[in-house]
């Protein structure tokens, strides 16, 4: 996934975690332990890297860092929008 490292760069930036082992399966709280101050941190990032402006009702349904991805890819224009 093009967008993968960019967001795994993210979260281990402002969780402090290693990025040993995440992947787009790792669940964002159960496996990387985001509390809801980071969650806000890496939203704000991610709209500050990839230009876009993400609406709550869309990333309250992020459970995967591969979530995150198919979202910047359909909000990008690069994935099918039947696909999110």
């Amino acid at each position: 996934m093009e967008y993968l490292e960019e967001l795994i760069g993210i979260i281990c930036e402002v969780t402090g975690m290693p990025d040993e082992g995440m992947d787009d399966d790792s669940h964002l709280i159960e496996e990387c332990c985001i509390d809801s101050v980071q969650m806000f941190e890496i939203l704000t990032a991610i709209e500050y890297e990839f230009e876009i402006e993400i609406e709550d009702e869309d990333w309250q349904k992020w459970e995967t860092i591969g979530c995150v991805c198919d979202y910047l890819f359909y909000h990008l224009g690069e994935l099918d929008r039947s696909s999110y």
